[in-house]
């Protein structure tokens, strides 16, 4: 049943799966006319009209008071055919929310709602915006397959991002690293920040997609800005970067101590750096145009590095 109430309309509906079924289907189409709908939710009444009978109109105003959006809707009825305790229907909201925050136009609508959504049925709001933002980035990679059809350039023509992807030669070890400090970045923000700004530069990174996530991450953080979404879609148009930040966000690190992570992490740049530095000084040492004093130098400054990764 219809009702305005306002300048809203207001949708009842009954328990009957039936019932709720034809009340959506028109839904929809109110909205995109830009009827701000609300939905009112009776469990003991079939419509207002009996609603009002048995509680009265006090208490039929409450319930219009309390009325959710089409979309808050949505998603609990969503809820309601999926067991959140189950890791496969937890993927499967993830992935079905994620469908419906797609086609919400605003951003600071999508924003709230995300919000709300990872509040109220323990979801992380960073998987959620990995999800939204891998639909947004498969829909614009979809649309530029289109456009370049056509395009009968030899693969020696067209460019080295165009040919192969850019993580495929990198060493696991290295990639695991390098993807672990990024999300330590994101999901723990102020304390990773502040340990590792001054620790691990963007340049020691040796993935460049990498380098400029964290460097965008370190002037975002800087700001005092820990909203990932705005890093993403600073590189909207980077299907690469999108790809990484996607993977990344929605990849599960169990981290049971961030501290310790950090604390890890940090430990790993720093017996590279210093092991780096200890066969720089093995080097020059050998080189027989290496005065006395110089030479000297090196040896005290070799001891301490071996000290160094002794503790490491």
């Amino acid at each position: 049943m219809l009702r305005r109430v306002s300048e809203k309309v207001i949708i009842s509906y009954d328990s009957d799966e039936a019932g709720k079924q034809a009340s959506l289907r028109g839904l929809d189409i109110l909205t995109n006319l830009g009827v701000d709908v609300r939905i009112l939710q009776m469990d003991d009444a079939k419509d207002p009209d009996e609603f009002i009978i048995r509680h009265g109109n006090a208490k039929f105003g409450k319930l219009v008071e309390n009325a959710i959006s089409l979309f808050e809707f949505k998603v609990k009825m969503l809820k309601g055919n999926l067991n959140l305790d189950s890791i496969n229907d937890k993927i499967k909201f993830l992935n079905e929310v994620s469908k419906l925050l797609n086609v919400v136009e605003k951003e600071t609508d999508r924003a709230v709602y995300i919000e709300a959504i990872a509040k109220e049925y323990k979801v992380s709001k960073e998987a959620i915006y990995a999800e939204v933002n891998k639909i947004k980035y498969a829909n614009n990679k979809g649309g530029k397959i289109l456009e370049r059809r056509g395009d009968l350039r030899s693969p020696a023509l067209r460019s080295t991002d165009e040919q192969s992807s850019p993580l495929q030669n990198i060493p696991k070890a290295v990639l695991q690293k390098e993807e672990l400090l990024i999300a330590l970045l994101i999901n723990e923000p102020s304390e990773a920040y502040t340990k590792v700004k001054d620790k691990v530069l963007p340049s020691d990174l040796k993935i460049q997609e990498h380098q400029k996530i964290v460097q965008r991450l370190y002037e975002e953080l800087e700001k005092g800005n820990s909203n990932v979404n705005d890093t993403i879609n600073y590189f909207s148009e980077d299907e690469n970067i999108i790809s990484i930040l996607t993977k990344i966000i929605s990849n599960d690190y169990e981290i049971k101590d961030a501290g310790k992570a950090i604390a890890d992490t940090l430990n790993v740049y720093e017996k590279e750096k210093l092991t780096r530095r200890r066969d720089e000084i093995i080097r020059i040492s050998s080189d027989k145009n290496v005065d006395s004093e110089r030479e000297i130098e090196l040896l005290k400054e070799l001891q301490e590095i071996t000290t160094k990764l002794a503790k490491l």
